[in-house]
């Protein structure tokens, strides 16, 4: 597992640094802000709108980044001639297709991690403003102390990754070369932590359903990064992007399907359309509900279901990942 660490590393490593990959955070940033003003047209639902434009935002640009990632994870490989200096040190090739496919998953829980932390501090201010106390998130970052000793900690944590990246000392090289590429995933989750803590104070239930569903979309992104993956390890970047895209679409679409009353179709399609959900997976489990999502009945059912969401999701990523493993182990690369 060490290999596989390793090369989910740097291939994290080399999609944080891809333009594209910024490129696609900044849209999605400017989804957001346009977000805030489709808020204000509405009368008395300005969060709801709000959370609900940014939360689409977020789910389907995390699945095109984990598609183009996925789709182009071999590709550069080969072109590159970097595969073949990689599989001639003692690397196994399902150590290989492993490693790539955790370094997508890690690129996609960062940017979800970070436009889900500015989705929170905009509803923040627009909670903030539509009740007309100004600024709150100012106003809980000088007076809470929950949210002092959690930024005291963080910069702890920070101080301590600091002192360890400038220290010269050869015994912990490994444990620099790793946190050097982990800061980034922990720098993330632990500023989403902190403006949920901060966000809580005002608007606790739109918190609450805003970290639920980027959770959601993570457990989504695993499972099509995975089908991209699999695709990927058999064909080209165009075609895998094409098959993985349409994938995710009628993944999408299960639950449209399973609606169907087939008043007006033979019973023959109908059967044939039921098989659908049957052999894609179904990622329509993995579109936010508000009534599942709800914290009405406690965080024990909410908690529950989201464990389900999460079992189902690592199912499918497990199997996809396996078969990847299994065709690129067959595959000649000569």
């Amino acid at each position: 597992m060490d290999r596989a660490y390793a090369i989910a590393l740097n291939a994290f490593r080399e999609a944080v640094r891809d333009r594209v990959l910024f490129g696609v955070l900044g849209l999605a940033l400017a989804s957001l802000l346009f977000g805030t003003s489709l808020a204000w047209l509405s009368v008395n639902e300005h969060s709801r709108v709000l959370i609900d434009h940014g939360i689409v935002t977020i789910s389907w640009l995390a699945n095109l980044v984990a598609i183009f990632l996925g789709a182009s994870f071999l590709y550069k490989e080969v072109e590159l001639r970097t595969l073949y200096v990689i599989l001639a040190k003692p690397v196994a090739r399902w150590q290989f297709v492993l490693g790539r496919y955790l370094g997508i998953v890690a690129t996609a829980v960062v940017f979800v991690s970070l436009t889900s932390s500015a989705l929170l501090v905009l509803l923040d201010f627009v909670v903030a403003e539509s009740h007309g106390t100004g600024s709150s998130m100012v106003e809980r970052l000088r007076g809470s102390r929950s949210t002092r000793a959690l930024i005291l900690s963080l910069a702890t944590i920070g101080g301590a990754l600091a002192l360890l990246a400038l220290s010269k000392l050869k015994a912990l090289d490994k444990l620099r070369a790793a946190t050097s590429g982990a800061g980034l995933l922990l720098g993330s989750t632990a500023l989403l932590a902190l403006v949920a803590t901060i966000s809580n104070g005002v608007a606790p239930q739109e918190t609450a359903f805003v970290l639920m569903s980027s959770a959601m979309v993570v457990l989504e992104v695993c499972v099509t990064a995975a089908l991209a993956t699999l695709v990927s390890s058999f064909s080209t970047p165009f075609v895998t992007g094409a098959l993985t895209l349409g994938f995710f679409l009628i993944g999408r679409s299960t639950g449209a399907i399973l609606e169907l009353k087939g008043r007006q179709l033979p019973p023959e399609v109908m059967s044939a359309i039921k098989l659908v959900p049957e052999v894609f997976p179904n990622l329509h489990l993995f579109v936010p509900n508000r009534q599942a999502l709800s914290l009405a009945f406690g965080w024990s059912p909410l908690l529950s279901f989201i464990a389900g969401l999460a079992v189902y999701s690592i199912a499918h990523a497990a199997l996809f990942v396996g078969a990847a493993a299994l065709l690129f182990r067959r595959r000649d690369l000569t």
